[in-house]
């Protein structure tokens, strides 16, 4: 009884350590590579950005807007690709 138990053990963590390994290659393959030119694109942003902020004409609603918008465009960015820039930019 105890062979038994301990081959499908064995057995249980070899597949645990097999989905470690393919779970390892999906995210290493899902990593994007920065380009200079996104980085570049990436360090503008908040020059561009504290002006529509800091104008006292901006509402808050404006504001959230943008910040929900900003946080909706990383998260569905893919890979090899930037949103447009905002309008008046």
């Amino acid at each position: 009884m105890a062979t038994v138990l301990e081959a499908e053990w064995n057995t249980k963590l070899r597949e645990l350590e097999e989905a470690r390994a393919i779970e390892e290659q999906h995210n290493q393959s899902d990593q994007h590579q920065v380009s200079e030119e996104e980085r570049t694109e990436m360090d503008g942003v908040p020059e561009r950005f504290r002006p529509f902020w800091e104008n006292p004409k901006t509402t808050v609603r404006q504001r959230k807007r943008a910040i929900r918008s900003s946080r909706r465009s990383c998260a569905c960015k893919t890979k090899n690709h930037l949103p447009p820039k905002p309008e008046g930019c």
